[in-house]
């Protein structure tokens, strides 16, 4: 069975051949993650460029036109950066990770009316090396990642600060809904130009929506705010034939039923155990997960037995018969000190017990 065809199995219960793997570009998913835009030069003093990786800057896949006030190696000290939706972060001197959310961009609320991210975030060049290389990999289910990965909720709360956002809720719902319809709207934008020019079989989005106990917010609230801007664009992706993916930290679980009701095509998450495999096993069936061996504990600390173990216990949780699990590799291991055993492990585990119909099962 071909990659494509084994995934889209999988999400619709539809017998795969085994469990279908996420892992950059050596499984059966191909990413197709946006470079910044050569024409985003970022130029307020002090502040540099954000890069979702460092190898984005080493290997000068952007090339900032650094000005005169610019260390010449300024990525070497802690600093502040800016992404093209114009949200600052915190980085450490040669931090490996994105970084940390800064300070706020839209505050106080007369801010709002200025506000734009930069009109490169719908530039279809910086897909352009991405697709390129996702023509040698034709058989490969093509995943296009939403510019700078992060989501609707996640996004205004970063322009917003978190906390802002959270009291935005009770205390200046009027400005809430207009930013958010206008973080939407610029999605929308970026989406629809990744559909038209790339055709890609899924868009992925990150929204981290929980604490390590619970949501941020009800059900009530999700749905108030941010469901309709959810179904704006899941809809059109499904329009034009288009699966959507959402990533999301958290103990999430009392919010999944309604996260189902906006039509998203799959959740993935990178620590499974915050809402609970006990939780989780009621949309056995239902709907599809990806899911990583749990990066908070398993996965870094863990021992090779104990990462097959937990790949077992998430095939009796996630998968039937039919399909329904779809294995994902963190992405970023180094920066949670995963040990090269345990990602082989993951790899020996999947290989041992993935295939259908599934031993764990029976």
């Amino acid at each position: 069975m071909k990659s494509k065809e084994r995934v889209k199995r999988a999400l619709t219960f539809d017998k795969p051949d085994r469990v279908p793997v996420f892992y950059s570009a050596f499984g059966d998913v191909f990413p197709l993650f946006n470079l910044p835009s050569k024409k985003w030069q970022p130029n307020e003093k002090n502040v540099y460029p954000w890069y979702i990786s460092s190898l984005i800057r080493k290997l000068r896949l952007h090339r900032w036109k650094r000005p005169s006030w610019a260390p010449k190696s300024w990525w070497k000290y802690d600093h502040e950066v800016v992404d093209e939706w114009g949200c600052y972060w915190n980085k450490r001197g040669n931090d490996l990770s994105m970084g940390h959310p800064g300070r706020p961009a839209i505050d106080p609320w007369d801010k709002l009316d200025v506000w734009n991210p930069s009109p490169t975030i719908v530039d279809p060049n910086s897909y352009k090396l991405m697709n390129w290389i996702s023509k040698f990999f034709p058989q490969k289910y093509k995943i296009s990642i939403i510019n700078s990965i992060i989501f609707i909720q996640n996004r205004v709360s970063m322009l917003r600060g978190f906390t802002n956002t959270l009291i935005d809720h009770r205390r200046n719902p009027k400005q809430l809904h207009q930013l958010i319809k206008k973080v939407t709207d610029n999605f929308l934008s970026n989406v629809e130009m990744m559909i038209t020019k790339y055709k890609p079989d899924g868009i992925w989005a990150c929204d981290d929506l929980g604490t390590q106990e619970a949501p941020f917010f009800s059900p009530e609230l999700f749905k108030k705010f941010y469901a309709d801007p959810y179904k704006k664009i899941i809809d059109y992706c499904h329009d034009h034939d288009c699966d959507f993916h959402l990533h999301s930290c958290g103990n999430i679980g009392d919010l999944i039923p309604t996260l189902i009701d906006t039509g998203i095509d799959s959740l993935e998450f990178d620590s499974p155990r915050l809402s609970g495999f006990d939780r989780l096993r009621e949309f056995q069936g239902i709907f599809p997960f990806w899911a990583s061996v749990n990066i908070q504990t398993v996965y870094p600390n863990g021992t090779p037995e104990e990462v097959e173990q937990e790949v077992i216990e998430m095939l009796r949780t996630f998968s039937t018969q039919d399909g329904g699990f779809l294995a994902y590799f963190y992405l970023d291991r180094d920066v949670i000190n995963v040990p090269k055993r345990n990602e082989r492990a993951f790899k020996k585990a999947l290989k041992k017990w993935g295939k259908y119909p599934l031993q764990v099962l029976s």
